[in-house]
């Protein structure tokens, strides 16, 4: 089987559009220490114990892959035909660069490609470390995003549909947004607000 079709593999289409990964390639290799050190590569192994006060929780999240594909601009905007003949393609890419990361019990749990948007969803699990007085601990997002990003850096980037590799992840906050109407980006944007008039100057220092 050469490397090729085997990459295609790795992913199936959903009936929604999406992909669902598969989930046999990755096992756990290190566990989540405490503190500044919490997704170094370099922390505690599996085998040893965890602190007395502490426990493993599985956790899920969703990142945002964007530059991907371009962001269409409207009907007539050639670019997205274009990329769509490499959606396949970009996706089983983003698949294998996901299943190399090494962050404690990280597993790709669906890919959902929003190609008007310019990138991909990615809903994923992994294990983080928290208190036993803690029923649902917070999402340690920046340490997180940041070794996302710092792993994926170091595997080469993503792969996008010309060819280079500039992707970039985002950690999403709340829930996914996902626009499905018939809007595209534009450079202009309207402003609405409530309350007495107020000077150009705050409005722009509001926006910026």
């Amino acid at each position: 089987m050469s490397h090729k079709y085997a990459a295609f593999r790795r992913i199936g289409t959903l009936r929604d559009g999406s992909f669902c990964a598969h989930r046999h390639r990755f096992s756990p290799k290190h566990v989540l220490n405490v503190g500044s050190a919490r997704w170094n590569s370099s922390a505690t192994m599996a085998g040893d114990k965890l602190p007395e006060d502490s426990q493993k929780v599985e956790r899920e999240g969703v990142m945002f892959v964007d530059s991907i594909f371009p962001i269409r601009l409207g009907v007539w905007d050639l670019r997205h035909y274009i990329a769509a003949s490499q959606q396949l393609r970009v996706m089983s890419s983003l698949q294998d660069t996901l299943d190399r990361i090494t962050l404690p019990g990280f597993q790709v749990e669906k890919l959902e490609p929003r190609m008007k948007d310019g990138g991909a969803f990615v809903k994923f699990k992994y294990m983080q470390v928290s208190s036993k007085d803690t029923e649902e601990p917070p999402l340690d997002t920046p340490s997180l995003e940041a070794e996302l990003k710092k792993q994926i850096h170091s595997l080469g980037g993503i792969r996008t549909w010309i060819g280079s590799h500039a992707g970039d992840v985002w950690l999403v906050r709340g829930r996914p947004w996902k626009e499905d109407m018939r809007r595209y980006a534009s450079n202009d944007m309207k402003v609405f607000f409530e309350g007495p008039d107020i000077y150009q100057e705050t409005l722009y220092d509001i926006m910026r």
